[in-house]
């Protein structure tokens, strides 16, 4: 297993889900994404970004003002 580190703080809705989708697409099955964002509204978006897409979400953590997704590709 890889990982990834996506730093998208400061980045408004669209862009970090879909540099989220971005990333992940280059990367192999069982690798690791860790996303970082400040825009509250992907608590609600890379969820759903994540359902939609097949890919499992090991966890959401709020550090500071920002939050930590931490997704499998599957």
């Amino acid at each position: 297993m890889r990982e990834k580190i996506l730093d998208v703080t400061g980045k408004q809705c669209p862009i970090p889900v879909l540099r989220a989708r971005k990333e992940i697409q280059k990367m192999e099955v069982g690798d690791l994404l860790v996303v970082m964002a400040t825009d509250m509204g992907t608590k609600r978006d890379i969820p759903q970004f994540c359902d939609t897409a097949g890919h499992e979400l090991i966890s959401i953590d709020e550090v500071g003002l920002s939050l930590v997704f931490r997704i499998v590709k599957r």
